[in-house]
């Protein structure tokens, strides 16, 4: 089916070029009952997803996704991206590296939106005390497997 790599196509051009000036077009690429799920977030619905995006653009003075790769069939895809940013007042450009799982209707529209990224490596390791008591589990684990 190639209509999957088209609305793939679509879909990752639409995050790459995310701002708060296309918040609207997210009516033209979701579904009204969306389900969008990532480590921070469990939401239904259009209006809720466009409230998540609109606080990422509150929290950051600059914010980026860049899809590096994607893959699918009939209605399921995947996109692997990158997500370049830097919190307000912090000054530190950091990465998340992450794969979306991307549900689409006969129409093109996607139904659920499910991202899959690790918090602890990518946010609480970053943050003091906690982070430290975090990044010395992670060696101790991985020097015990």
């Amino acid at each position: 089916m190639s209509e999957i790599r088209e609305w793939l196509s679509r879909y990752s051009a639409f995050f790459e070029s995310l701002d708060t000036t296309k918040l609207e077009q997210c009516d033209q690429l979701f579904d009204q009952q969306i389900r969008f799920k990532d480590p921070f977030n469990n939401v239904k619905g259009i209006e809720a997803v466009k409230r998540i995006f609109s606080h990422m653009f509150h929290v950051c003075d600059y914010c980026q996704f860049e899809v590096t790769n994607s893959c699918g069939h009939e209605y399921l895809g995947y996109i692997h991206w990158k997500f370049h940013y830097t919190v307000k007042g912090s000054g530190k450009s950091r990465t998340i590296v992450g794969i979306s799982q991307l549900k689409f209707n006969p129409q093109g529209e996607v139904t659920e939106h499910i991202d899959y990224w690790d918090s602890a490596e990518y946010i609480y390791e970053k943050l003091p005390l906690i982070g430290r008591l975090l990044i010395w589990i992670r060696k101790r684990y991985l020097q015990a497997v």
